[in-house]
């Protein structure tokens, strides 16, 4: 009569379910490498890592991802290699833009989506100055500041207009002729771009003498939020 093998196997499968719960637990990280869709992962990146090295396998590999995910679209693909590397790939999202408060140094980096993926001391990024609470890292903007932005980004490309001001109910710059602009935060982002171009045209083709050079040179305010600029 031939014995059982049951016992063997279930004993067989305990110590491998051990060995895939423990092992992991006892292998601490000694590197991380980083690569993204743009070849090295950028400093942000790799700070974030940085501060894995020396966690556990399990530690590190759940805990990274959790802390990427402001950082990476999509699945972040984490790799074990022996004996104690683990190597990232990611799909790495850029901040594009920024706002800080008012008089203060402190800014938000955000992303062309409108989430808050960290914060600096300093950037060279276009930013608008908001008068509320910096919003957390990990939030989103609400979609008119979102708008604002975008704009901002817009005039940075082709007016080198890197800063403004994120009012209640628009987007408030200001021309290096003191002249001030106050954008709608909603609406056709062509269409506002184009209304604004057609203004500084015209500002710049008038005559010496005329009302639109006195509106130019003493810093009024062009408001682009109706159908028909106003100058006030």
């Amino acid at each position: 009569m031939k014995k059982s093998r049951r016992p063997i196997f279930v004993i067989a499968i305990i110590i491998a379910v051990a060995i895939f719960i423990l092992i992991p637990r006892k292998i601490h990280i000694k590197e991380i490498t980083c690569k993204s869709q743009l070849g090295e992962c950028s400093e942000r990146v790799q700070s974030i890592l940085a501060s894995h090295i020396g966690q556990s396998l399990s530690e590190a590999t759940s805990s990274i991802k959790k802390d990427l995910q402001l950082s990476t679209k999509d699945d972040t693909v984490i790799t074990y290699r022996y004996p104690s590397t683990l190597s990232v790939s990611i799909y790495e999202t850029e901040p594009v833009f920024a706002i800080k408060q008012k008089d203060a140094d402190n800014f938000r980096l955000i992303d062309q989506e409108g989430f808050v993926v960290s914060e600096s001391q300093e950037t060279t990024l276009p930013f608008a100055d908001i008068e509320t609470d910096l919003p957390a890292v990990g939030s989103k903007l609400d979609e008119k500041q979102l708008f604002g932005l975008k704009l901002l980004l817009d005039l940075s490309k082709s007016y080198q207009l890197t800063n403004g001001t994120l009012e209640e109910d628009g987007l408030l710059v200001t021309l290096p002729t003191k002249t001030h602009v106050l954008f709608p935060l909603e609406g056709d982002r062509d269409t506002i771009l184009g209304s604004f171009i057609l203004v500084i045209n015209q500002l710049n083709s008038v005559k010496e003498g005329s009302t639109m050079e006195k509106v130019s040179t003493l810093g009024k305010t062009i408001d682009l939020r109706f159908k028909n600029p106003v100058i006030r």
